[in-house]
């Protein structure tokens, strides 16, 4: 039982690293591009969408079927939509982190 427990946790580990280490690479390198550093909605959308593929690399790895990818077009788009809210709810909230100056 222990080392089920283990291997669920070393899973979700591994879910989450990878999820967060091309989130944040994908919407890094986006930033960079001209005119795109404070679009939040499109690094929004971006970063959304490339959490859940994320996922679905972890996933691969994790229980080693190519089956997975059949989950991609639900998961893109729940991405897709995800980061478009996430990207106007911080549309309408920066203002008032911009006022805090936490500089």
């Amino acid at each position: 039982m222990k080392k089920l427990g283990a291997q669920m946790v070393f899973a979700t580990f591994l879910v989450m690293l990878s999820t967060a280490a091309l989130t944040v690479t994908v919407m890094l390198l986006l930033s960079l591009l001209p005119g795109i550093r404070r679009q939040y909605l499109l690094l929004s959308v971006f970063g959304g969408a490339a959490h859940n593929v994320g996922q679905l690399i972890a996933a691969r790895f994790i229980i080693s079927n190519q089956y997975v990818w059949y989950y991609l077009p639900v998961l893109l788009a729940a991405g897709l939509l995800m980061g478009a809210i996430t990207g106007m709810a911080l549309r309408v909230v920066m203002p008032y982190l911009d006022r805090l100056s936490l500089k």
